[in-house]
């Protein structure tokens, strides 16, 4: 049988509504935070409620992030499908753009971006001091405290070679710092991106990552691309590129 809100005692309605003018209040209105103290403050109110008068509520709450949490669920099932759709749509259109291309046209494309590729496999120490000014290369420590992960941790990841290190003129070694960016999906991108470039020199792939190939990944940089969802077309051009 459906409880109706009429049915609660006073006291659980009383507790539900000063929940609700929590939620409504005007700092989280507009988007503020409901700080720790004004939680307690609120639980202290009803410290001498029943215990089956809080039970009520609580049960009820319950309830209600349970339906919260499905409609997530449900709404993150469609954003997967609509990425999908859209990778999917991002993948053809280059696809196509590469068939269509005249023949000497692409080979051009292709020839430079090779011949980029040639170019950065001599570190340039003055491109890299000014990534390190920038902290766009990061030294072990810095990236540990950014990414919060352990050193054994980015070790694993060289050795799979899902990320890279680039050895500065002072014989250190320093870490893109776009490997430790907060988005999980991002992260597991560029290491298949990583891995797909094999052996090319650490500075090569790095400025494969950062430098406009705007007609060979639909847009941008690689980095750029892989940021907004194109991971595929940047595999794909790495498989273009690469391939005899």
């Amino acid at each position: 049988m459906i409880q109706k809100l009429k049915d609660f005692s006073p006291n659980a309605r009383r507790i539900l509504n000063e929940i609700m003018t929590l939620l409504f209040a005007p700092e989280a209105a507009i988007g503020g935070s409901i700080s720790n103290d004004q939680i307690g403050a609120l639980i202290a109110q009803f410290g001498n409620a029943a215990k089956s008068e809080v039970t009520t509520v609580k049960c009820l709450l319950s309830k209600l992030l349970g339906q919260l949490e499905t409609l997530e669920s449900q709404i993150e099932l469609r954003e997967i499908e609509e990425a999908k759709r859209v990778f999917k749509a991002a993948l053809e259109a280059q696809e196509k753009r590469l068939r269509t291309m005249r023949p000497i046209q692409a080979e051009r494309l292709r020839n430079e971006a090779r011949q980029n590729l040639r170019e950065w496999r001599v570190t340039d120490q003055a491109v890299v001091l000014q990534k390190i000014k920038s902290k766009e290369l990061l030294t072990l420590p810095e990236f540990l405290a950014t990414r919060k992960v352990s050193k054994k941790t980015v070790s694993i990841a060289i050795a799979w070679g899902r990320m890279f290190s680039i050895t500065g003129a002072d014989g250190q070694d320093y870490y893109p710092a776009f490997f430790a960016d907060s988005n999980d999906y991002v992260r597991q991108c560029l290491g298949k991106v990583c891995q797909a470039l094999g052996d090319i020199p650490a500075y090569a792939k790095y400025q494969f990552l950062v430098t406009d190939f705007h007609s060979l990944v639909n847009g941008g940089t690689p980095l750029h691309a892989i940021r907004f969802g194109r991971v595929d077309n940047v595999l794909q051009a790495i498989k273009w590129l690469l391939q005899p």
